[in-house]
Formats: structure tokens, C-alpha cells, sequence
């Protein structure tokens, strides 16, 4: 995964490139405790917050599964079953037509007889299990002669097979998974809700209904609801997970059916056999909330926010934030605007892990305009050749110049010859409009709102969003009416004749929505006619002004300014306004806020959300405004964020996304520790006109000393950290384990090497002893082994009566009281899980024993495994009882001993009597009536 430098560098240990401190959302611990989740998930198994998924609809049918496609052995045959014939089907290596499998037939419950077959599986012998569903039986089938080497199941006295769901029998079995690793097979019963298990001699074993964690809390999923478990698989540390029609992702549990978090559909290739696809969806949208992080810093004045994800093509995210001193807000009030802003995307949204970063500062913008002061009042003055009024009420402007008019405006009429005239603006002639129509197709009227959604900038072509919500700009009066009527398909240009009320807002480029009602329509305008505009007059004029120069001294519902570059209409959503009237009386101002503005370079205009200015300040009048004082929106010790992100929706009626960007970690960085802080509290004043918002001149002096004095500080802490095994990376933990003289061996997980350090010295103290060898060993099997010295073995002293032993009860032969056999000697007994593990881990073992032993003791190492093996590992009072007790159940370490017998369950290994089989790997096909006490039954033991 690639990863910005800035976030490799913030996660070494004690290293800030920024010299900043920095809170970060990254762990379990952080999603459950520190936020809120809506419509998202956390997936612990990789420890990402992703989109909410969703069943597939069509999953409701019980069919809709995949356990049933075919698989193909390992010299390349191809296995499926037809559930509708009863039949195993095999295609050969060459062919491309499936075969039924020699000696194997259907319908019917005899051996070798299949009826409706659900899936089959293949093992690393190329051995086949069929899902023999309706016979309440899998069948393990040798596929090159269709021998039937075990049934695993229950059957009556006749050989019939019995539906149930104790001591192996099954009701409805449907799938069959082998982990070859610790030679377990796991049976899906669908019927039954369970999971049977046996083992590699196909003996019954143990069974369990599937447990799942809920992902949303983290607790066991309720009850009552019916899960459809279909097929399980074996994951790679044996684990398994389960396909539940009824849930969105994998059920992941331990190998005895422990739960354990669920598993996303997409973070693992398809492990059931045929590997088909499995459907991936998730809502459309999703969001995060965060509680309250402390900054640790009091009016804190600026943080930074980083996010790191992957975004899949099509996805992306939106953040926000808000600080306050205060630990405590009114969570309704917090976010303004209601939607976040967009995260800018430096680089191309991929499938590789990007920080997304943004820089949240106080308000530098209304800043800049405080800088810059009073904006004047400007009257624009336009130039009329030959097209103005001579003596009518109606003359004629060019596009662009009739977009600085409105209805009700006033314009005074100059015709250089010392005569003037000021008239009001009645009419101004419609607008021919090109436009893209997406929605309602009508005539909206009075009370229709419009709205901008998106504005493209002229000089950059970049499209601003508004925050993501549409931003109101005007409601339809009487008499004003859009005609979106129209023949053509949605898309397509119109060409339309618009008031000259609401197309004065429009530019080319721009977005709109029109809402009336239930009604919504959308319109990206493609093109505006400039040609000459009619403007009509309240009245005629007295003199010849078709020559003349004419100037607008009261505009409505909007105010002319100088140079506006410092505006930027995406800055803030609706922000204040103080306009200054001509009237130097007390109380003359009034605080206003503007809905859209047109920056041009020369003269500008703001729209103002009032259609009349309060008090005794009026359109006439006004003789400036000014920006409200900045001030830093997100200052404060406590911080919140806000995070929503978004999937790819293919099509637009559809209610789900196919991908779903995946969260890893936020980050909020906040400034380092200010030497300011140890001045008086003089020098932190701030000069409003000379200092932003945030920002101090000798807070910046400082800085130049800060940054080198903090790179020593760091330095000089970041080793406590490093030195301090259970938080150093894996390098320096190499580094330590040269300190005690250890040199650890490859195969060591990185936690267990930890745990050796941190043990060391005391290890090291008492080496030689017991207690120490026992720990040492623990560390790396995670489990004590038991040590048996040689004087335990050792016979008692010869019987001496009346001094060591009584007649009647003790032995009367002698026994030789020679040591020497049993001096210095000692076995060890070391529990391993899996004997497929023991060629990897008894070297490792044997070199521990070595080093932590006594160096004059010999030893004899003995490796346990969780169930006996009669002439293999068969220890009375360690992993095998004598006789036939109450007891349901050994204990060996931590794991119960196996009970072979899946016909009388309560018996246990009996020495002597435990029949496993000739070493050509022959089956006993019989036993005598005296072994089994049941005559007529045939249990079949295998190796």
C-alpha cells in the first residue's frame, strides 16, 4: 500500500515532520469509544470503516448459493452433481462432456446410492465428499473405481440412514470443507443449523450451531433470528468462515465454533470451492461521527485533518470539523454548512491507500477583506451608442451590460450636453437560453425556488459544489414563470426564452434546481444569447439620449462594490454583510447576508438575501459595507469530525453501490507547543488589522528557535519509546535482543519476541531451573509443558515390615535401590495442536532445552498432541483413560481427548483392546459381536 510521506513519517515513534502533535482514530479501541457510525461498519478483521453492505435480494432463494459448483481435482478432473438425477459426474482430462462416476448410482439409501446430492468437495488425496442430502449422509468416494471408503452419518439396525442431529447423524446436509492441516472435516447441516465435525479416521467428534458478532456492536448476534447457513470454508490459520444466506458477509469462527468478527465478501478471495464471485453491495452513502478530542491546547487556532483510505474508482469522501473550548455543544448547531466539504483530491482516487489531507484554518479569507477595508459604493456607468431612448420609453443594451439591470433598478440618462434624467427600469426583455434539462418537464410559476448547485469558475474551468447542497437564489413572485415544457428526452439542449428576473443569474457552465411542490428539475446552462436587449422605461424621456451615458443609482436587492477578488462565493454560506449608510447618525448601520455574488474585475455586484436593507439604511443611500470582523470558525480546545463518504452507484435508479471506500485511520494534528505560552500574556495580544485570525508576529519569531529546539526534543524522547519493547518497531527489537545476547529464530511471531525481551533477565536469573525452562518453552508454544525428573520414576525402597510397609498391603519382593539409572535425567512433555507443525517447531524446542537445562542433565523430549494414538501416544493419566468410566471427557493441557467411537459414544480408549488397522492401510470390515455388544453392527476404523 502506498501511503503519503507525511503519514509514513507521523507514524514513526516519537517523529512529527511538523513539528505538531497529533490525535489519531485508528484502532478497535478508537472506533467503539470515539465515534459514531451511520450506515458504516468496522471491519475488525482488517481493521477499516466501510459502507454498511447489503443482502442481495435474489439471495431470498435457497438455491442462490455456490457450494454447488464444480471443482476440479489435482490432476485436473472436473467434479460436479446433479441433484435432479441423483447423480456424481466427473469430467475427464481431454473431455468436454461430464460422465456419472463409476459405481456410483442414484436414488436410493444404500452405500455407493446418492439421493438429490447437493455439492461435492475434493481433499488432497482426490478423494470425494458428497453432500448426500436427502440420505442425511456424506459419502467419501475413491473417484478412480467409485469405492466408498466411509459414510459419515447415523444409520439403523438395516443399514438405513437416520435424520438427526446428534452423535454424528445429520438432517439435511449441504456442504463439506476438509483443513487437511489439522485433519478436521466440517459438515454444514442446513436443516439443523449446524456444523458437524470429524476427524481424519472419519470418527464423529463434535457439532455446533454458528455463532456470529453483530458488526455494528460487537456482541452476538440476537436471537430469533433464523440463520441459512450453506457452506463453510478453512482458512488459511484454520479458522473457518460461513456462508449465512440471511447476512451480507462470511460468519468467521474459531475451529470449535468460537465467534469471531465477520468477514467482508471483497477482503478475501472466494475460498468455497469453484470460487464463483460472491455479490458484493453497500448502501449508497454513509457517515462518521466523532465525540469530543482533546486537543489539550485552549483556543486552539488551527488543525489539520488527515484521512487515510483507499478509494476504489468512483468513490470519494467528504470531512468536516468544528472546534469549541467548550467539551459539551448542541450537536444540532455544530455543522454549518449541513453538508461537509470535500476532501481536495491531490491524486487520483485508486485502489492503493492515499492520506487525504485537509488543512482547516481560521477564516484567512474574511481576513483579507478586513485588510483591504471598506468596500465603496460604486454606480456602474455604461455607454449608449445610437440604441438609447430619444423622446420613448424604450431603448436597447447589449447582453452583458442589461445583466447589471433589474426590474425596479434607477438609471440616470447623461447626454453630455448639461441634461439629465433619471427614470425607473419597468421591463427588460427576456433572455434566449441553451440549457441540458434533467427532471420534470413543466411550467413552474409563483413559489418556485431556484436554486445554484454548481458554478464553474471562468479563469480555472473548476466547478464548486456549494458545499454539496444546492444554494437558494430566488422564489418565483406572481407573475414570474419558467416554461420548462418541452418534446425532447431528457438530456438533450433546449432552447428557451427566460425571464430576464431569473436568467440574470444564469451563466454558462452553471448548474440550477427548480423545486415546486414535488416537482424538481435540473439545468446545466449551455449558452446565453448576448445579442442587443430591449430595456422599457416607467415613462418616456423629456430629451434625445440615443447617445448618452447612463448610470445606475439605485439597484435593487443588490450593491455595486469596487474590486470583489477578495470574495469567493464557496468561502462561506451566507455570510454577513455590514453596510454604512450615507447618514453619519448613530444606528445607521445595518448587518446584512448576501446569497450570490459576481466578482468581476472592475465593478461587482453582491445579491443580498434581504430584498430591502433595515432601518434607516437603504439601497439609495448606502455608502459602503465591510466584511463582519473574522474569526476563527474552528478554534477551540475540543474538536470534532465529521466524515461522509460515498460508493460507486452504476446506474441511477440503483439503491446500492458496488465498491466502498475503506477507511483506516483519521488524524487531527494540531500546533506543537508554543514558546509564547511562557511570555507574559501581553505579548500574545493580537493587532486585527496586522495579525490574521490565529496568527501572531512574535508567535512566528518564535518559531525560527522552536524548530530546531523541538527536533532535539523529539529526538531526545523518541527513545524511552524506542528502548521500550512492547512499542518499538520489529528493527529495533532486534536491536534490544543483542543487549540480552538472544538471536531470535525466523519463525518467532513479532509478539512472542516481545514477550521473550520483556522476560528475559528473570529467565536468565533462574536459568537451569525448572520453572524457568517451563516459561521459556510457554512463550513460544503458548502452552506450559510438564517436566517428569528421574527420581520419580525411581521404585520404592525394598519393604521393611513394621518400619516401611504393612502385610496385606504392601509389596514383599525387593527392588534395587540403584540411582544411577535415574540421576540427572528428566522428560519433558510439551503440547503441541497439530502434528503437522512438528517437523517446523520440535528444532526450536530442543535449542531452548539446550540453552535453559542444567548442563549435566540429559533429557527426553515427548510431544503431546489433543487425542491418543494407541501405539503412537498413548500416556494413562495424560491423554488416555483405562476403562469405561462416567466420564465424558480427558483433559490433555487445554484440549479434550478425542472419543473414537461414534456407535457408543460414553466408551474410552481401552489398552489392548483398540482395534486401528494393519499398516497397508486395509480396512477391518468386521468386528465380533463380543467388541461392539450390539450384534449386527459394522463399524468401519480407519487409520
Amino acid at each position: 500500500m502506498s501511503q503519503s510521506a507525511v503519514f509514513q513519517d507521523a507514524q514513526r515513534i516519537g517523529l512529527d515532520p511538523n513539528n505538531a502533535q497529533w490525535i489519531s482514530l485508528t484502532y478497535e479501541k478508537d472506533w467503539q469509544e470515539k465515534v459514531t457510525l451511520k450506515h458504516l461498519i468496522y471491519d475488525a478483521h482488517r481493521n477499516v470503516i466501510e459502507l454498511e453492505p447489503l443482502l442481495p435480494e435474489y439471495w431470498q432463494n435457497n438455491n442462490a448459493w455456490f457450494a454447488s459448483e464444480p471443482v476440479a481435482d489435482s490432476k485436473g478432473n472436473v467434479y460436479r452433481v446433479d441433484s435432479k438425477k441423483h447423480q456424481l459426474l466427473i469430467q475427464k482430462i481431454g473431455t468436454d462432456v461430464f460422465q456419472p462416476v463409476e459405481n456410483i448410482s442414484g436414488p436410493g439409501h444404500y452405500t455407493g446410492c446418492l439421493n438429490t446430492p447437493i455439492s461435492v468437495t475434493v481433499d488432497r488425496r482426490d478423494w470425494l465428499y458428497v453432500a448426500d442430502s436427502a440420505n442425511h449422509r456424506v459419502q467419501v468416494i475413491r473417484p478412480e473405481d467409485g469405492t466408498v471408503v466411509a459414510t459419515l452419518g447415523e444409520v439403523d439396525d438395516w443399514g438405513r440412514p437416520l435424520a438427526g442431529d446428534k452423535n454424528g447423524a445429520m438432517v439435511e446436509p449441504v456442504h463439506v470443507a476438509v483443513d487437511e492441516k489439522k485433519c478436521r472435516i466440517y459438515v454444514v447441516d442446513r436443516a439443523a443449523i449446524k456444523i458437524h465435525i470429524f476427524d481424519h479416521r472419519f470418527h464423529y467428534l463434535s457439532s455446533f450451531t454458528p455463532v456470529t458478532w453483530e458488526p455494528h456492536t460487537l456482541t452476538p448476534r440476537a436471537e430469533g433470528i433464523q440463520p441459512e447457513i450453506v457452506a463453510v470454508a478453512v482458512l488459511a490459520d484454520s479458522s473457518l468462515a460461513v456462508l449465512d444466506l440471511t447476512r451480507p458477509r462470511l460468519q468467521h469462527m474459531t475451529a470449535s465454533g468460537e465467534p469471531l468478527h465477520d468477514i467482508a465478501f471483497h477482503a478475501l478471495n472466494n475460498p468455497f470451492q469453484g470460487g464463483r464471485p460472491l455479490p458484493i453491495q453497500f448502501v449508497v452513502s454513509g457517515e462518521l461521527y466523532s465525540k469530543a478530542i482533546d486537543s489539550r491546547s485552549y483556543h486552539c487556532h488551527w488543525h489539520k485533518l488527515a484521512v487515510q483510505a483507499e478509494f476504489p474508482q468512483g468513490t470519494q469522501a467528504h470531512i468536516q470539523s468544528f472546534a469549541s473550548d467548550e467539551p459539551v455543544v448542541d450537536g444540532r448547531r455544530i455543522w454549518a454548512p449541513i453538508n461537509p466539504v470535500a476532501i481536495p483530491a491531490e491524486f487520483e482516487p485508486n485502489t492503493e491507500s492515499i492520506t487525504y489531507t485537509r488543512l482547516v484554518q481560521s477564516d484567512t479569507q474574511r481576513w483579507l477583506r478586513q485588510q483591504q477595508g471598506p468596500f465603496e459604493r460604486v454606480m456602474p456607468k455604461l455607454s449608449i451608442q445610437n440604441t438609447g431612448p430619444d423622446q420613448i420609453d424604450e431603448f436597447y443594451l447589449p447582453g452583458q451590460q442589461a445583466r447589471k439591470l433589474r426590474i425596479n433598478d434607477q438609471i440616470e440618462f447623461d447626454n453630455g450636453l448639461g441634461d439629465k434624467e433619471t427614470h425607473t427600469v419597468s421591463d427588460i426583455a427576456p433572455v434566449t437560453a441553451d440549457f441540458a434539462l434533467y427532471g420534470v418537464q413543466r411550467l413552474y410559476t409563483a413559489g418556485a425556488r431556484v436554486y445554484i448547485k454548481r458554478r464553474t469558475n471562468k479563469t480555472t474551468s473548476r466547478q464548486d459544489d456549494f458545499y454539496g447542497q444546492p444554494r437558494l437564489l430566488l422564489e418565483l413572485t406572481p407573475g414570474q414563470t419558467l416554461d420548462l415544457h418541452s418534446n425532447k428526452k431528457q438530456g438533450h439542449i433546449h432552447s428557451k426564452e427566460i425571464s430576464h428576473s431569473i436568467a440574470a443569474f444564469f451563466q454558462p457552465g452553471d448548474e440550477y434546481i427548480i423545486r415546486q411542490g414535488n416537482d424538481v428539475s435540473r439545468i446545466i446552462i449551455e449558452g446565453l444569447d448576448e445579442g442587443l436587449r430591449k430595456i422599457t422605461l416607467s415613462a418616456a424621456t423629456q430629451g434625445d439620449y440615443s447617445t448618452s451615458y447612463l448610470t445606475c443609482v439605485f439597484s435593487s436587492g443588490r450593491l455595486f462594490a469596487g474590486n470583489l477578488s477578495s470574495f469567493d462565493h464557496q468561502t462561506l454560506l451566507n455570510e454577513p454583510v455590514i453596510v454604512e449608510s450615507l447618514d453619519p447618525l448613530p444606528g445607521s448601520n445595518a448587518q446584512l447576508t448576501f446569497v450570490d455574488i459576481e466578482p468581476n474585475s472592475d465593478i461587482g455586484q453582491i445579491w443580498l438575501k434581504d430584498s430591502a436593507i433595515q432601518g434607516s439604511v437603504d439601497f439609495a443611500n448606502w455608502r459602503q459595507f465591510y466584511s463582519a470582523p473574522a474569526e476563527a470558525t474552528d478554534r477551540g480546545q475540543y474538536i470534532w469530525l465529521r466524515l461522509k463518504v460515498f460508493g460507486t452507484v452504476s446506474r441511477q435508479r440503483h439503491q446500492f453501490s458496488l465498491n466502498t471506500p475503506s477507511i483506516h485511520a483519521l488524524r487531527v494534528q494540531t500546533p506543537r507547543f508554543s514558546y509564547l505560552r511562557m511570555l507574559p500574556a501581553l505579548f500574545s495580544r493580537r493587532e486585527n488589522r496586522l495579525d490574521p485570525t490565529g496568527s501572531l508576529f512574535i508567535e512566528r519569531f518564535l518559531a525560527l528557535f522552536e524548530n530546531k529546539l523541538t527536533d532535539i526534543e523529539a529526538a531526545y524522547e523518541s527513545v524511552s519509546r524506542l528502548l521500550n519493547p512492547e512499542t518499538t518497531n520489529e528493527e529495533w527489537l532486534q536491536f534490544l535482543s543483542t543487549w540480552l545476547g538472544l538471536v531470535f529464530d525466523p519463525s518467532w511471531p513479532l509478539a512472542r519476541r516481545r514477550q521473550l525481551i520483556l522476560e528475559a533477565a528473570e529467565l536468565f536469573q533462574k536459568r537451569g531451573t525448572g520453572p524457568s525452562l517451563q516459561r521459556y518453552i510457554e512463550i513460544y508454544t503458548g502452552r506450559q509443558p510438564q517436566i517428569m525428573e528421574g527420581f520419580q520414576y525411581r521404585p520404592s525402597q525394598a519393604l521393611v515390615v513394621g518400619q516401611t510397609g504393612r502385610l496385606g498391603c504392601s509389596r514383599l519382593d525387593s527392588v534395587s535401590c540403584d540411582d544411577a539409572p535415574y540421576a540427572h535425567k528428566f522428560t519433558i512433555y510439551v503440547y503441541l495442536d497439530d502434528d503437522c507443525e512438528r517437523q517446523k517447531l520440535e528444532p526450536v524446542i530442543r535449542h531452548i532445552i539446550e540453552l535453559m537445562k542444567p548442563a549435566h542433565t540429559q533429557y527426553h523430549l515427548c510431544v503431546i498432541y489433543a487425542y491418543s494414538r494407541v501405539g503412537l501416544q498413548s500416556r494413562v493419566g495424560i491423554d488416555i483413560q483405562l476403562g469405561n468410566t462416567p466420564s465424558n471427557s480427558l483433559v490433555l493441557g487445554q484440549g479434550p481427548v478425542v472419543v473414537p467411537y461414534q456407535y457408543q459414544p460414553e466408551l474410552k480408549p481401552v489398552l489392548g483392546r483398540e482395534i486401528i488397522g494393519n499398516s497397508n492401510y486395509q480396512y477391518v470390515k468386521k468386528l465380533t459381536s463380543s467388541f461392539t455388544g450390539q450384534p449386527g453392527r459394522t463399524p468401519q476404523i480407519f487409520l
